[in-house]
C-alpha cells in the first residue's frame, strides 16, 4: 500500500462515538481491565479522543497496581488536553500517591480557582498539606469553603479538619445546606473552656443572647443587617450543639439558621477571632449548574429539550430536572446521560446529559420552565417558547 494509500485510510477512520467512550467508563466500573484496555486502545487512534484513551490506560494501569505505568499514562493524557481540568486533577492524585506533592502546586494552581466543583482545590490542599505550606492551604480551604457545603464535598470539611487539629484554625465554619451552619473546634479548647456561665437560653441563631459577658472563649455570630445573633461561652455552645467526634480531636457542631437569613454574610468569631471560612452565607440547597435548548419545530411538532445538570459540589450524584408548561403539567427526568463536549462548560467527565420529547411528555404547546435539583433552580436558556 503507497503512502498516500495510508494516508487516505487514516482520513477514513471513523471518528469515536459518545457510546465508545461511554464503553469504556462501564468497563472500568465493571472492573472489565483486560476489555477496558483494548477499548482505551482504540480511542488512542483518535487525535479527539487520544486524551480519553490515554486516561483509561491510566486507569487500567492503576487498576493493576502499576503506579509508574498509571503516571505516564495520566501524562500524557493532561498533556494532550491541557484545558482538562478532570485529566490535570487526576494526575494530580497520582503524583500525591506516589509521593510527588511538590509537583501538584505548579500542576493546579490556576485550574483550582476556575474550577466549576472542588476537586481540583481539594487535590491541591493536599499536596500543600503534605509539604506543610500553611499559608497557601489556609486560604484555599476558605475560599472553598464558601462555594461548596462540606456535606455533599466532605473531602474539603478533611482539609478544614487538619487546619484546626494542626493549629492553623481556631476552628472551622461553613453554610451547608438545609440553612444550617456546620464547623467544627479543637476538643482540648473546649476543655479548657468555662462552663460555668450557664447557657444564655439562645433558642436558635436568629435570637441574641445579650446576657454573655466578652470574653476569651466567646463564639459570637453576628449579621450586618440584624447584628449580634448570637454570643454563648464556648462551653456552653458546645453543650448545646457540639458533639465529639470518635475519629479525631474534634467537636463538630451544627446549628439551624433563621430563614430571613438566607444569603447574608455572617460572621463566627471566637474570643473576637475569626473562624476560618468566615464569612459565610446560608443556603437552602446545594448550588445545581446547567443549561437546556430546544431543538425542532417550535411551533409544536417535532421538538427535543435536550441539555445537561449538575451538582459542582457533588459531580457523581444524579440531578433531576423538571420541565413544567403554562397549564402546570410537569415532568421529571434524571440528568444521567452521557454527554459529549460538556467539558467545554467546565464540567467535569460523567453523565448529566439529558433529553426530553414535550411531544410524548404531553407537556402543552407555550412557555416551558426548566429547573433542576432541589429548590427548583432554573437552568440557562430557560423558560423557552415552544
Amino acid at each position: 500500500m503507497s503512502s498516500s494509500d495510508g494516508a487516505t485510510s487514516r482520513m477514513r477512520r471513523p471518528k469515536p462515538r459518545p457510546q465508545d467512550l461511554q464503553r469504556l467508563e462501564d468497563l472500568l466500573a465493571d472492573g472489565s481491565i483486560a476489555e477496558a484496555e483494548v477499548a482505551a486502545r482504540s480511542l488512542l487512534r483518535h487525535s479527539r479522543s487520544h486524551a480519553q484513551g490515554a486516561s483509561g490506560l491510566a486507569r487500567c494501569a492503576l487498576a493493576r497496581g502499576d503506579l509508574d505505568g498509571a503516571l505516564r499514562w495520566a501524562e500524557r493524557s493532561a498533556r494532550f488536553a491541557p484545558n482538562d481540568i478532570a485529566l490535570k486533577t487526576f494526575l494530580a492524585a497520582l503524583l500525591i500517591t506516589a509521593n510527588r506533592s511538590a509537583e501538584v502546586p505548579p500542576l493546579l494552581a490556576g485550574e483550582a480557582e476556575r474550577a466549576a466543583c472542588p476537586t481540583a482545590a481539594i487535590a491541591l490542599g493536599q499536596a500543600l498539606a503534605r509539604l506543610g505550606a500553611m499559608d497557601r492551604l489556609l486560604p484555599l480551604v476558605a475560599r472553598q469553603l464558601h462555594r461548596f457545603p462540606v456535606s455533599i464535598a466532605p473531602l474539603l470539611g478533611d482539609l478544614a479538619d487538619y487546619a484546626v487539629l494542626t493549629g492553623g484554625a481556631a476552628g472551622w465554619v461553613s453554610a451547608d445546606v438545609g440553612l444550617q451552619i456546620a464547623g467544627a473546634l479543637p476538643a482540648d479548647a473546649a476543655r479548657r473552656s468555662d462552663t460555668g456561665v450557664a447557657d444564655g437560653g439562645v433558642a436558635d441563631a436568629g435570637v441574641p443572647d445579650a446576657g454573655v459577658p466578652d470574653g476569651d472563649r466567646t463564639i459570637r455570630i453576628e449579621s450586618p443587617r440584624r447584628g449580634l445573633l448570637l454570643a454563648m461561652t464556648h462551653g456552653s455552645f458546645v453543650r448545646r450543639y457540639g458533639r465529639q467526634d470518635s475519629g479525631s480531636d474534634l467537636i463538630r457542631f451544627t446549628l439551624p439558621i433563621d430563614p430571613e437569613l438566607e444569603g447574608e454574610a455572617l460572621s463566627v468569631t471566637l474570643g473576637g477571632e475569626p473562624l476560618l471560612g468566615t464569612p459565610l452565607h446560608p443556603r437552602r440547597h446545594a448550588a445545581v449548574e446547567g443549561s437546556v435548548l430546544l431543538d425542532g419545530d417550535h411551533g409544536g411538532g417535532k421538538s427535543t429539550l435536550s441539555g445537561w445538570a449538575w451538582c459542582p459540589g457533588d459531580p457523581p450524584r444524579s440531578v433531576t430536572v423538571r420541565v413544567e408548561d403554562e397549564t402546570g403539567h410537569s415532568v421529571a427526568v434524571a440528568a444521567d446521560r452521557p454527554m459529549e463536549g460538556v467539558q467545554v462548560e467546565g464540567v467535569e467527565s460523567g453523565r448529566y446529559g439529558f433529553l426530553i420529547d414535550p411531544v410524548a411528555a404531553g407537556l402543552s404547546p407555550g412557555l416551558l420552565h426548566v429547573t433542576a435539583g432541589p429548590g427548583d433552580q432554573p437552568l440557562a436558556g430557560s423558560p423557552l417558547p415552544w
